[in-house]
């Protein structure tokens, strides 16, 4: 079976880094919301979209 590949672009590849780093504690909420230039509530609410729908590389939803 061959396995569909989902390309990202270089900004949501960022984005998935940034989050990835916020839910191992490496980086809080509100330092990703300054590296992202996005609110803290939106960094929460992209975190609450990754844990429901999974990584991104499996889902093209993720495009925000």
């Amino acid at each position: 079976m061959e396995t569909e590949r989902i390309a990202l672009s270089q900004r949501e590849r960022d984005r998935l880094k940034v989050l990835h780093e916020v839910k191992q504690k490496q980086l809080t909420q509100l330092a990703a919301a300054e590296r992202l230039k996005v609110t803290d509530r939106q960094v929460r609410r992209m975190l609450l979209r990754l844990r429901q729908r999974g990584d991104p590389n499996a889902r093209p939803q993720f495009r925000c």
